[in-house]
Parts: structure tokens; C-alpha cells; sequence
């Protein structure tokens, strides 16, 4: 009997392709969504809540994989070349051996299941660059309802810092895309929510997007420059009614405890990942209060806690592999992230921001080459 391979693959394809749309579809509408599927730990080990303390899996992982096995149906996945394999299996080999050296083993492995559902963006290619009208729409009505619920419902425990990270590459993204109507209204829109984060070092970074366009934009999108004053102009404008009207926070957890990497392997694998407030606690002379419970502003100072001094050379491989896997050498991204991993923790603080740092991060063009950068 013989069967029409030519109708099979037109229908892997298709059934491919809708995968990937509604997959891309989920991603970009949840991805600011702390909420998902519950996998392990105890939110009340140290008495009350503390969501930092379990580890579930985020709504928008659930989009990763939709979009991996619609690109392996349809045949458009990139394959991964032999330096992306080696650094993906020595990340995850090193979070492996991190775990048995935490302080809860049984809750740090997890975070592989978290890493490992990142990491297959790799072979995404371009399906998560923000370009097009249908894709420009999704990222738009997402952070619309993200800041509408973060603002109405704040017990959701939603992300303002997240939502501003993701305005900010919208207005990258914004930048970059072809010629559109509106294109500076959008940019508006972005400037905004990244104001509404109150965080000085996405406002400056958004500053400085705006601004130093002209060295960082290809050559063929110059004419974009034009668009970007009414935006810059905007953000200076609030930027200075919100320094007078005291709305920025100056006020950041920097520091950490000595007594943290006080034996050896502690400085080499950290406490473990998700493990930072039971470390905390245990270094404690005295049983803290709920009030006292804080995790560090940076994201790399949470690392270093937490993965210690390997796992920060682990995660600064992972913001260079655009720069160091390009032919092109392309630099943008790769500063972005480590920019923002520097001044902010909720990239690697949540498992929804670890979801979104891989993605992003990893997006590539058709022809293998990274598309973020100059």
C-alpha cells in the first residue's frame, strides 16, 4: 500500500505552522504572568508566604514548547552548531552539580525542568522577533493588560519590572521593523510603561535606546531617527516631573552577607537557585521577621548567592553567546542583558523572567545569525 508522504508532510506542515502561531500567541500575552503549574517547594517553609520559596511552571513555558514542536513538525527549526550544544549541556551539567550542593537539593533541580524549557529557543530562529503587524499587536495588547492588572490587582504579584523590560524591547523592536504608520504613537505607548516602573536604570537604559539610535540602527533604517524625538522628549519630560514629584525608587538591597560563602564550595555553587531567603535566614543571628526577608536588587549579586562565582560565569557565557556565536559579532542584546541582569533580579528572581531572558535572548535570525544587534 502506498502512502502519499507529499499530503503527510503538507500536513505536518500546517499543523506545524498553527502550533507556532498559537504558541508565539501564548508566550507574548503571558510571559509577565507569574502563575503556572506547581512543581515543588514550600511558599510557607520560613512561616508566611514567600512565593520565592516553590517552584512552578510559567504559563508562557507552555508557549515555548507549542512553538518548538510546531517548528519541528512544519521542518523550520535551526539546528544548534556544536559551540550552542556544548555551552547548553555544560550550563545545565553545572546547575546539575550546583543542586547537590544546595541547600535543598530536591527544589534547586527543578529549576532545570525552567533552563532546559529556555534553552529550546535556541532553534527557534526568528519567531520571536517582534516584527510585523501581527506580531507588534500581541506585544502591544500584552502589555496593555499586564500593567492594567498589575495596577487593579497588585496581590497577583505581577512584574512592573518585567513589563518594563518588555517595553523596552518593544521599542527596539519598534525601531528596527519596517516602515508603519504610528510607528512613534507605539514608541509612546513603551516610553510610558517603562516610566511607570519607577526604576531608574530601565529609564536611563530606555534614554539611552532613543537617543544613541543613530549608532546602533542599520544603516537602512536611519530615517527612523525623525520618529524617536517626540518619544525622547516625552520621557525626559516625565522623567523630570517624577524626580520632583519623588516617584523613583532610590532605595536598593545591594548588599550581601559575608557569612553567606563562608565554606568553599558555598563561594563555587552557591546556596542553590531559589534557595536565597532560606540562606538568608540560616545566616541570621536571630529568627527574622517577614519584614526583614529581602532579595537582592541585582540580578548578578542573586546569582552570586545563589550559583555562586561559576554559576556568574556560567550566566555571563549565556548573555555573550549572541555576541560570541555571530559572525557578524552583534552586541546589542548581549549588553542589554547583562545591563539589566546587573540592576534588576526578576530575569532570574522568577521562573517566567528566566522563560523570557532565554527566549529574547536567543532569538535568531532564518539564517542562523543573531538578529539582536547592531
Amino acid at each position: 500500500m502506498k502512502v502519499d508522504l507529499g499530503l503527510r508532510l503538507q500536513r505536518d506542515k500546517l499543523i506545524g505552522e498553527w502550533l507556532e502561531k498559537i504558541g508565539l500567541a501564548i508566550f507574548i500575552l503571558t510571559f509577565w504572568w507569574p502563575n503556572g503549574f506547581y512543581l515543588g517547594g514550600d511558599a510557607t517553609f520560613l512561616g508566611n508566604f514567600h512565593s520565592e520559596l516553590e517552584v512552578v511552571f510559567p504559563v508562557c513555558g507552555i508557549g515555548i514548547f507549542l512553538i518548538f514542536f510546531g517548528k519541528f513538525l512544519s521542518g523550520t527549526q535551526n539546528h544548534l552548531s556544536k559551540n550552542q550544544l556544548l555551552f547548553l549541556l555544560s550550563f545545565l551539567g553545572f546547575s546539575a552539580l550546583a543542586a547537590v550542593f544546595s541547600v535543598r537539593p530536591e527544589v534547586s533541580i527543578l529549576f532545570l525542568i525552567i533552563w532546559a524549557t529556555g534553552f529550546l529557543s535556541l532553534s527557534f530562529g526568528d519567531s520571536l522577533i517582534i516584527k510585523g503587524l501581527e506580531k507588534r499587536f500581541l506585544l502591544f495588547l500584552s502589555l496593555l493588560i499586564g500593567v492594567f492588572l498589575q495596577k487593579v490587582f497588585p496581590a497577583l504579584g505581577i512584574s512592573a519590572i518585567l513589563l518594563g523590560i518588555g517595553a523596552l524591547l518593544g521599542i527596539i523592536f519598534a525601531m528596527k521593523d519596517k516602515e508603519f504608520r504610528g510607528r512613534f504613537l507605539l514608541i509612546l505607548f513603551y516610553t510610558w510603561i517603562v516610566f511607570e516602573t519607577a526604576h531608574l536604570g530601565l529609564i536611563l537604559l530606555a534614554f539611552l535606546m532613543l537617543f544613541g539610535a543613530k549608532f546602533w540602527l542599520p544603516r537602512a533604517m536611519k530615517n527612523v531617527q525623525k520618529e524617536l524625538f517626540i518619544p525622547l522628549i516625552f520621557l525626559i519630560g516625565l522623567s523630570v516631573w517624577g524626580i520632583f514629584q519623588g516617584n523613583f525608587r532610590f532605595g536598593v538591597s545591594w548588599g550581601l552577607p559575608l557569612k553567606f560563602f563562608q565554606e568553599f564550595q558555598t563561594l563555587l555553587f552557591g546556596a542553590g537557585e531559589g534557595q536565597f531567603l532560606i540562606a538568608l535566614q540560616d545566616v541570621s543571628k536571630n529568627i527574622l521577621l517577614p519584614e526583614n526577608f529581602w532579595v537582592p536588587s541585582s540580578g548578578f549579586l542573586l546569582a552570586l548567592s545563589e550559583k555562586g562565582f561559576l554559576g556568574i560565569f556560567f550566566l555571563g557565557l549565556l548573555c555573550l553567546l549572541p555576541f560570541i556565536v555571530s559572525d557578524k559579532k552583534k552586541i546589542l542584546f548581549s549588553f542589554l542583558f547583562l545591563y539589566l541582569l546587573f540592576f534588576t533580579s526578576d530575569l532570574i528572581a522568577t521562573e517566567n523572567g528566566i522563560l523570557f531572558l532565554s527566549a529574547f535572548l536567543l532569538a535568531t535570525e532564518k539564517n542562523g545569525r543573531y538578529e539582536n544587534g547592531v
